[in-house]
């Protein structure tokens, strides 16, 4: 931070066991502090196991005091498709000093592909209600996907020409990635 770079910090709901080595460090995360929250309690907590809400919540009202701005991101599944946007409201309300809101899809691992890829009629019930709520809130939503994109390019061309902004390239060479 003293050379003028900005630090951001992704938790997934560690802030009260973190906050005093942070302050004891003297770190400001101007950048802001990402916190993983997947919806309503219940669609979070059976993505990421119990207890793992009040972690969240904990992470949101502590991590504050050290950064910024907070931002909450919550990864979409076959478990909480349905809840994801309404459960990140729900917590925007209840801290309303987050700025940011968004959801993301992402690339299950072998061992996740059940519950972590979204079935094209799950990827489209998410797009519609964040298009919904998007009337009153700013959401976010970061597609990692070729397959999650595929399902709603269509509509998403209805509103538009896409701005190129970040590209990503991947290579496959044996068992090399080039990315």
């Amino acid at each position: 931070q003293d050379k003028g770079m900005t630090l951001n910090l992704i938790d997934n709901g560690s802030g009260k066991r973190l906050i005093e080595k942070i302050k004891k460090e003297g770190v400001f995360f101007a950048g802001g502090i990402d916190i993983s929250v997947d919806g309503n309690k219940k669609s979070h907590e059976a993505q990421r196991g119990s207890g793992a809400w009040e972690l969240a919540m904990d992470g949101i009202s502590t991590l504050k005091e050290v950064a910024g701005h907070i931002s909450i991101t919550g990864t979409a599944s076959a478990l909480n498709f349905d809840t994801i946007t309404e459960g990140l409201l729900e917590v925007k309300r209840r801290f309303p000093f987050i700025k940011v809101m968004q959801i993301t899809t992402t690339s299950p691992t072998n061992f996740q592909s059940q519950r972590m890829h979204l079935h094209p009629k799950e990827m489209k019930e998410l797009f519609n209600n964040l298009i919904r709520v998007s009337k009153k809130q700013p959401p976010r939503l970061l597609i990692y996907r070729i397959e999650d994109l595929a399902v709603i390019i269509d509509k998403l061309m209805k509103y538009g020409i896409p701005k190129m902004k970040h590209i990503h390239m991947e290579w496959k060479i044996n068992n090399l990635v080039v990315a």
